[in-house]
C-alpha cells in the first residue's frame, strides 16, 4: 500500500514525487536557472534595470509527438502573481553567490508587473511558436 507524505509516494522503497492537491507549494523566485539572477545582478550593477521582455517556448514536442496541447496557464499566472524573493531565497543567494546587500534589497522589492501574451488554454501549439 502506497504511503503519501509531503508530496512523496513510497512503493517498495521507490520514492517519486506526485501531485498532491492537499499540499500547497510555497512559490519561490528561485524556480529558475541562476544565470537569470546573475544577469539581473549585472543589469542592476550597471544601472540598466527597467522593463524587460521574456519569451517562453519549447524547441521540441514532448514524447516525440507532432504537436502540443496548451495547458497549465493558470498555475503559471498564479506563480507570477506570487513572485517574490523570500528571505530564505535572498539568504541562499547571499550564501552561494555573495551578492551585494543592496542588490538583495532590490530583489526583496521586485514584483511581476507586466503583461502576458499566451496561446489560449486548450489550443494546439507547435515547437518554437
Amino acid at each position: 500500500m502506497p504511503i503519501v507524505q509531503s508530496g512523496l509516494i513510497s512503493e517498495d522503497r521507490e520514492m517519486r514525487y506526485i501531485a498532491d492537491p492537499t499540499i500547497t507549494p510555497i512559490p519561490t523566485a528561485l524556480y529558475t536557472d541562476l544565470y537569470h539572477v546573475d544577469a539581473a545582478f549585472v543589469a542592476w550593477k550597471s544601472g540598466q534595470i527597467g522593463e524587460a521582455t521574456f519569451d517562453l517556448y519549447t524547441r521540441s514536442n514532448p514524447f516525440g509527438g507532432g504537436f502540443m496541447l496548451v495547458a497549465g496557464l493558470e498555475p503559471a499566472l498564479d506563480y507570477l502573481r506570487a513572485f517574490r524573493y523570500r528571505r530564505e531565497d535572498r539568504d541562499y543567494l547571499e550564501r552561494i553567490k555573495g551578492y551585494e546587500p543592496d542588490f538583495l534589497e532590490y530583489l526583496r522589492t521586485l514584483r511581476f508587473t507586466g503583461q502576458i501574451q499566451a496561446i489560449p488554454e486548450g489550443e494546439i501549439a507547435f515547437p518554437n511558436e
